[in-house]
């Protein structure tokens, strides 16, 4: 398999022949759907983002137009 700069993938298996983004090798790897796989992959790298108990501590922006 090789994974690029771009952060794409290519599988070179003759029987896979896989390729796609980030998101779909975490779906493939984890067995996931992409929306799945999604969700998954914000909880795993980013859990204070995705947790429903985030406390509330800004306060919201007010423009003045």
């Amino acid at each position: 398999m090789e994974v690029g700069v771009k952060g794409v993938f290519r599988c070179f298996h003759p029987e896979c022949q896989a390729q796609g983004n980030t998101l779909d090798l975490w779906a493939a790897y984890h067995r996931l759907s992409l929306g799945q796989a999604a969700e998954n992959l914000a909880k795993t790298f980013a859990p204070h983002l995705t947790s429903p108990e985030k406390p509330v501590t800004e306060e919201p922006v007010s423009y003045p137009f």
